[in-house]
């Protein structure tokens, strides 16, 4: 193999692993809007979802949305440029994780939510990571 090859290899490597990891921020971004968009302008429709009891008052729900929307703000540039903003993907992964802990440690009915952010969190850890891994690897 020629070093032309190789190099060749190692950038489609990079954008291969890139695309997945893109997607996978945007289809993540998306659930977390719907759901925080759900939250706050049906707050108890939504919660009935989950078999969760109203609170009351309903702000505190609306809130977690509004909160979950906000936060979903600080993936989108990981999700245009993840090299380029890998703090962001990184801190994007982190608060998946942290997610997954806080509601397995709640369990209960809320082992559901650790679900929904395990869903996102374990594939783009692993995207990152070969995007991460292949970037290096394409460089002299």
């Amino acid at each position: 193999m020629t070093a032309a090859s190789i190099e060749s290899a190692s950038a489609r490597a990079v954008t291969t692993s890139q695309t997945w990891f893109k997607r996978a921020m945007w289809l993540g971004i998306a659930a977390n809007l719907v759901v925080g968009l759900l939250l706050i302008c049906w707050p108890a429709s939504t919660l009935a979802i989950f078999h969760l009891a109203e609170p009351f008052p309903t702000i505190w729900a609306r809130h977690s949305g509004l909160i979950l929307v906000s936060m979903t703000l600080f993936y989108l540039p990981a999700a245009i440029c993840p090299l380029g903003y890998l703090y962001n993907a990184l801190m994007a992964i982190l608060a998946r994780v942290m997610g997954i802990v806080f509601f397995l440690i709640a369990w209960d009915v809320y082992v559901w939510f650790a679900a929904f952010d395990a869903l996102f969190a374990v594939p783009q850890a692993i995207l990152l990571w070969r995007t991460w891994r292949a970037d290096l690897m394409s460089k002299p």
